[in-house]
């Protein structure tokens, strides 16, 4: 969340600079974010400090940051399934290996032979 409301804000803020000198104004935001994760690490908050100026001095709309958000939800959501379904997977793996080994004492196949 944080990274993408980075590149948004600074596609937002991309060659503007602050007042009187050559320094960009991205590092006003960043400088922002820098404080606020000084405080928390709530990526809200965070990614909040990155974007508070991106409607009033970069002519972004409500409109399109509210798209961006949706957007990032969709992203994350989709990551977080597929984080799951790796998980699930590894831990059939890990049973199927485990199985394979033996750690399970000995399988109905195993009791079937009748050594």
């Amino acid at each position: 969340m944080i990274g993408e409301a980075a590149v948004f804000a600074e596609r937002a803020h991309r060659g503007v600079f602050r007042k009187g000198t050559d320094i960009p104004y991205i590092t006003h935001p960043m400088e922002a974010a820098v404080i606020v994760s000084a405080f928390t690490d709530d990526e809200e908050m965070i990614a909040a400090a990155l974007l508070h100026d991106v409607m009033e001095d970069a002519g972004v709309t409500r409109e399109e940051l509210e798209q961006a958000k949706k957007s990032l939800e969709k992203r994350e959501i989709a990551l977080n399934e597929a984080g799951s379904i790796a998980v699930a997977a590894l831990q059939i793996n890990g049973v199927f290996e485990a199985a394979q080994e033996g750690v399970y004492g000995p399988s109905s196949h195993d009791c079937l032979q009748g050594d």
